[in-house]
C-alpha cells in the first residue's frame, strides 16, 4: 500500500517535470495552475474517502451490528456522490473558468472541463477506495492506485511525445482518474466493498462528509492548491515567469508529503480504531518532522540550486529560497498530521478551523507588499503553524474534558 502510494505521487512530480522539461516557460506556468486547480477539486472531493473510511472502519469494528434500516450501503453513497459532482461542479463551471488566471478564453474552458471531468472520476474512486480501507482490502487498494498512477505516466509521455500543449497534457491527466472502473467490474473483493454499510444513518453521513468536505477543501488550498493562490494574488506578467517557483514548491514537499498523502487512509483507519496513546505519538511525529524540516533545509541550500538546474538549466533559484520552501513543507506535514488526529476523532469541525486559520493567515501573507518568493516563504511557514497550533488547542482540550 505505502509502495503504491508513493509510486503514485512519484508519478505526481515526474508529471511536473515533464511539463517544465516539454513546456515553454509560461505554459509550464500555466499547466502548474491548472495541476493546483485540479488537485484541489480533488482534495475537496477526497471527504469522501475519509468519511467512507472512518465510517465502514467503525462499523466493522462494532461489536454491535449496524441497524440495516438506518445505515447506508456505500453503493448508494457512490451513486449519489457521482452525480452530485457532476451537477455542482457543470452548474459551476463558469465560476471555475474565472477562478483559473492566465488561460486565454478557449483554454480556460478547456481547462475547467477537464477539472470536471477528472473531479467525476475522481469521486466514485474516492468511495471505493474509502470502502476498501474499511475492509481493510490493502491490496487491492494498492493496485488502483497503482493502475491509476501508470495510466496517467502512459498518457503524459503520449502528449509529451506528440508534441501536446497545456490542454492536451490536461486531458492527459484527468483521463486517469476512471482506472478504477476496471477493478469494479473485474474484481469481486471491490464489488463485495460496496455492500458495507455505514456506522450511522444516512442524514448523519451525510453531515459529516459535508463537515470533512469543507476541511479537505480548506486544508487542500495550502496542500495542492497554493500555485493557485499565487496566481489570485499576483500580476499575470509575474505568475508567467513563476513556474522555477511553483516547481520548487511541488519538488521540496516530496520527500515529507509523498508518504503522509501515500499513507493518509491508512492513518486514519489506523486511529479510528486505536484512540489511546495519541497525543503521546502526535508529539514524537510533529518533533520529527520538524527536525527533517531543519536538516532537510540546510541539505536544499548546499545542493538545491544544482538538483534544480537538472531539471532545466534556466531555471534557477537561489538556496536560501530552498531551504525556506524545506522548511514551510516541514509545517504543511506537521498540520496535516494534526489534522489527520481531528479527522480520525470525526471532530470535522475543528480540523475544518485549524485549516481556515492556516489558509486565512497564508492568504493574508500572500497580499503583503514583499516580494514573490518572500511572500511564498512567509505564507508556508506562518499560516500551517497557526493552523496547527488550533488543532493542539483542540485536542488538548478534549483531553482534559474526557478525563
Amino acid at each position: 500500500m505505502g509502495i503504491a502510494g508513493i509510486f503514485s505521487a512519484i508519478v505526481g512530480f515526474l508529471a511536473l517535470l515533464l511539463g517544465a522539461r516539454y513546456l515553454s516557460l509560461a505554459d509550464n506556468a500555466r499547466f502548474s495552475l491548472f495541476w493546483s486547480v485540479m488537485f484541489l477539486a480533488f482534495g475537496i472531493v477526497s471527504g469522501l474517502a475519509v468519511e467512507t473510511t472512518r465510517s465502514t472502519t467503525a462499523a466493522n469494528s462494532s461489536k454491535q451490528s449496524t441497524s440495516q434500516k438506518s445505515s447506508v450501503s456505500v453503493l448508494i453513497i457512490m451513486v449519489c456522490s457521482v452525480g452530485s459532482v457532476l451537477v455542482v461542479l457543470g452548474g459551476t463551471l463558469p465560476a471555475w473558468h474565472l477562478a483559473i488566471p492566465a488561460f486565454s478564453d478557449r483554454d480556460g474552458w478547456l481547462v475547467c472541463l477537464a477539472i470536471v471531468i477528472g473531479a467525476v472520476g475522481y469521486a466514485g474512486q474516492s468511495v471505493l477506495v474509502g470502502a476498501l480501507s474499511g475492509r481493510e482490502a490493502w491490496s487491492v487498494y494498492a493496485a488502483i492506485t497503482f493502475t491509476e498512477a501508470s495510466v496517467r505516466m502512459a498518457l503524459l509521455i503520449l502528449a509529451a511525445v506528440f508534441g501536446g500543449g497545456v490542454i492536451e497534457f490536461a486531458f492527459a491527466t484527468v483521463f486517469a482518474e476512471y482506472a478504477w472502473i476496471v477493478f469494479l467490474v473485474l474484481s469481486p473483493t471491490v464489488r463485495a466493498s460496496l455492500k458495507q454499510r455505514t456506522d450511522v444513518p444516512a442524514e448523519k453521513f451525510a453531515r459529516r462528509v459535508g463537515g470533512a468536505i469543507l476541511g479537505l477543501g480548506a486544508s487542500s488550498i495550502l496542500l495542492v492548491g497554493f500555485p493557485w493562490l499565487i496566481g489570485l494574488t499576483t500580476p499575470e506578467v509575474i505568475v508567467l515567469g513563476a513556474a522555477p517557483l511553483m516547481l520548487a514548491i511541488s519538488l521540496t514537499r516530496a520527500p515529507l508529503m509523498v508518504p503522509i498523502s501515500a499513507l493518509y487512509n491508512v492513518a486514519v483507519s489506523y486511529f479510528t480504531k486505536r484512540q489511546q496513546g495519541m497525543l503521546h505519538m502526535l508529539r514524537f511525529v510533529l518533533l520529527a518532522l520538524l527536525i527533517a524540516g531543519v536538516l532537510g533545509g540546510a541539505l536544499a541550500w548546499a545542493i538545491g540550486p544544482w538538483l534544480l538546474s537538472l531539471v532545466r538549466p534556466d531555471y534557477e533559484l537561489p538556496g536560501m529560497t530552498l531551504a525556506g520552501l524545506m522548511l514551510g513543507a516541514a509545517c504543511i506535514a506537521m498540520v496535516t498530521i494534526t489534522g489527520i488526529i481531528c479527522q480520525s476523532n470525526a471532530k470535522y469541525a475543528h480540523y475544518l478551523i485549524g485549516w481556515l486559520v492556516a489558509v486565512a493567515v497564508a492568504v493574508g501573507l500572500l497580499t503583503t507588499p514583499f516580494g514573490l518568493t518572500t511572500r511564498t516563504i512567509l505564507a508556508l511557514i506562518v499560516g500551517p503553524l497557526c493552523g496547527m497550533s488550533v488543532h493542539l488547542f483542540f485536542l488538548l482540550r478534549q483531553q482534559t474534558l474526557t478525563r
